[in-house]
């Protein structure tokens, strides 16, 4: 073979092999995100300052127990959930109709990435799955612990923001929670001694409320 012919080969070798890396290299990027442009802090997230995360221990308690995107099976719409744990107390409590409201802030610049207002949790323990809204409320008994879900509505999302975008993190996949969006769900109902507040994050919260840890 020719020494030109050589030169021809080896040139399209070179050049096939680029455009190889660089669709491997895009593909990489895209599935690891990217930041979500949430624009400048709102009033809802700035809000959560003044709300009380921490209370006695003998009084009523909220926890975030897990959340994230979810589907119903192959091909089902993707939701966004959240399961929550009410711990009751020293004293039993009973409860009207559960109300919770759920507000999701950008990590670093607060901007609000989705907001609900109330949406009514499912009790979801011991395989049992019904709405806290039913006639007789719930009576819960002293020291115990309920397991809530809410699923949030796609209509809290913000413009241009989706499901995957309350998972990821800025910049992507840290390692630092304060990296993360922040999860904030507050839950109210007659019987309750005033609104309970849970949140998803630790420093990330800190941040957001001003805070130290």
């Amino acid at each position: 073979m020719r020494p030109r012919t050589w030169a021809t080969v080896a040139a399209l070798v070179v050049g096939v092999l680029v455009l190889v890396y660089a669709g491997t290299t895009g593909q990489r990027n895209q599935g690891a995100g990217g930041p979500v442009a949430a624009g400048p802090a709102s009033e809802e997230c700035a809000e959560l300052r003044e709300l009380d995360f921490a209370g006695p221990d003998d009084t009523p308690t909220l926890l975030i127990s897990s959340h994230g995107t979810s589907n119903d099976g192959e091909g089902g719409p993707v939701r966004f959930r959240a399961s929550l744990r009410l711990g009751t107390g020293e004293r039993p409590l009973v409860l009207g109709a559960l109300e919770a409201t759920v507000t999701v802030c950008a990590p670093h610049t607060h901007g609000l990435l989705a907001r609900a207002e109330g949406l009514t949790p499912r009790v979801t323990k011991e395989g049992e799955d019904r709405k806290a809204d039913e006639a007789g409320g719930l009576r819960l008994r002293s020291g115990g612990w309920t397991d809530l879900r809410v699923t949030l509505p796609k209509s809290a999302l913000r413009p241009g923001i989706s499901f995957e975008d309350l998972m990821l993190s800025d910049p992507p996949r840290s390692n630092d929670a304060a990296d993360y969006p922040v999860l904030i769900v507050t839950l109210t109902a007659p019987g309750l001694p005033g609104p309970l507040v849970a949140g998803s994050c630790s420093e990330a919260c800190a941040e957001l409320l001003g805070r130290s840890v």
